[in-house]
């Protein structure tokens, strides 16, 4: 094989490699732009966060899992049985900074609740105790055993006393006994008055 042979089969070899690879690039674009095309679709027909935007459009991005709402929305948010509480990081210096940060927080809050005034603090402690932590459960039934214990307090008031033969008994003997006293008692003593003691002393003087 002389040289212009050899040659002529390098160049073949190189152009089928570069046409290999020219042809793989190609199959790995179409593969890209069918996955991106399915991802589009699948987002699309997946369902969206619903929350109004500050331009009054429902909000577009997908929830968190197992949630209805995206990142931006509340999504991370704890509910059910974790419902306001709190949620501590696994990272030990993230953990300390956030506990920093309660405990700045509700030093700030015990702060306001001082300086607020009788009827303020009254209805900030029955908020207090009506979003008290846990499951959506829980807050329900505590709520219902409010309600069922106002409404047999609400009708015990309303209720008139009960009768009691006894206590019956001992007023009737009471009111017998003062009536009783009443007729003991001697006559009241005739008081003179100021002017008629006057009138004894300038007639004993005249006599």
């Amino acid at each position: 094989m002389n040289g212009s042979q050899e040659g002529r089969r390098k160049r073949r070899t190189a152009r089928s490699r570069d046409q290999r690879a020219d042809d793989n690039s190609a199959r790995r674009q179409s593969v890209l732009a069918l996955a991106r095309l399915a991802a589009k679709q699948a987002r699309a027909a997946a369902p969206k966060c619903g929350a109004r935007r500050r331009d009054g459009e429902p909000c577009q991005n997908l929830p968190v899992v197992g949630r209805t709402r995206c990142t931006r929305h509340g999504g991370k948010t704890p509910a059910g049985a974790g419902w306001h509480v709190v949620q501590l990081p696994a990272d030990p210096v993230r953990r300390a900074r956030k506990l920093r940060d309660i405990a700045r927080r509700r030093q700030r809050q015990a702060e306001r609740v001082a300086a607020m005034s009788e009827a303020d603090r009254q209805k900030f402690e029955r908020h207090s105790r009506a979003m008290q932590p846990g499951g959506g459960k829980t807050r329900r039934e505590a709520a219902r055993r409010n309600r069922e214990a106002l409404a047999m307090f609400v009708a015990a008031e309303a209720r008139p006393p009960a009768q009691c033969p006894e206590a019956d008994a001992l007023a009737a003997e009471i009111e017998r006994l003062r009536r009783r006293l009443t007729e003991l008692q001697p006559s009241a003593p005739i008081v003179e008055t100021a002017d008629t003691t006057t009138t004894t002393s300038n007639e004993r003087h005249d006599l």
